[in-house]
């Protein structure tokens, strides 16, 4: 098959190619974005990951450790039998990082026309936080000098054997010796 071009034909090849240009350009859009759906759905569920991810390891996470100690801590106690525990923490871990300190000082005197001395003091301090490399967090992380450990809302327990008086004493005395809490941030009650 011949396809032959006329003198004629080629009036109408402008109108041809605008046709050609804008039934791409309608195409090219929705392609983009089906690539843009699935690339959002990929970051969508990379971000559900990561949040799963720092709710086990943030506060849920030490919330979920100290109930767990708890619970294996109390169910041992003469008269209790099972036992449930709720921690709610106020705040998480706090940490201070050690800091290099430069200061540098700097005195100027200057004479002024009537023969006084004026002493100007400039005091600059500059500090940078000490990192360190580190094979377990993968890279650098900073130098802790101290860690304090995160404050306690309160504390819920739930226990066989807490509507004995006697019980829910030990109950209260153990847990606000393990936490160092005051006895109102403690609520025991007893279990069916």
């Amino acid at each position: 098959m011949k396809f032959l071009l006329r003198k004629k034909d080629f009036k109408y090849l402008p109108a041809l190619i605008a046709i050609l240009l804008i039934g791409i350009a309608l195409i090219i859009p929705w392609q983009g974005n089906e690539d843009k759906q699935v690339t959002t759905d990929f970051y969508e569920d990379e971000t559900d990951r990561t949040l799963e991810h720092i709710n086990t390891d943030g506060l849920n996470g030490i919330e979920l450790n100290l109930e767990q100690r708890l619970k294996n801590i109390l169910s041992q106690i003469k008269g209790v039998g099972e036992v449930e525990v709720t921690v709610l923490l106020a705040s998480g871990p706090r940490f201070d990082y050690a800091v290099n300190v430069s200061t540098i000082e700097k005195q100027i005197d200057e004479k002024d026309q009537s023969g006084g001395i004026r002493t100007t003091t400039e005091i600059t301090e500059d500090g940078q936080l000490v990192i360190v490399r580190s094979d377990r967090a993968g890279g650098e992380e900073p130098v802790v000098t101290q860690e304090y450990k995160p404050d306690i809302q309160g504390v819920l327990v739930v226990a066989q054997g807490a509507d004995n008086p006697k019980i829910k004493a030990n109950l209260l005395n153990a847990i606000t010796t393990i936490l160092d809490l005051e006895a109102h941030k403690v609520d025991i009650q007893s279990k069916e």
